[in-house]
């Protein structure tokens, strides 16, 4: 998979989440930074690997099915606010 970003726009939107701003937003802000720096690192290639309340897409089936349903758009609920959370009280 591939994805265009805009350098510029990205540059914009790290600083409008930086420290002090009015948008300002440290997890955002790391994100944002994390992913433009995916971009500088063009040569390589990279795999996301999420993971949910221990279980993980390499590993855990139903989660990759999870996954899968929720990248189709046919998945509503989050993992975590399904019985998977066993902080839950369903």
């Amino acid at each position: 998979m591939e994805m265009s970003i805009d350098e510029a726009l990205m540059n914009e939107f790290i600083k409008m989440t930086g420290h002090g701003e009015e948008n300002a937003h440290r997890g955002l802000n790391a994100l944002l930074r994390d992913v433009l720096m995916l971009g500088y690192l063009h040569r390589d290639n990279h795999k996301i690997i999420l993971h949910n309340i221990g279980v993980d897409s390499e590993f855990d089936e139903e989660y990759q099915i999870y996954l899968d349903r929720k990248a189709s758009n046919i998945q509503p609920e989050n993992w975590e606010d399904k019985t998977h959370n066993p902080i839950s009280n369903d």
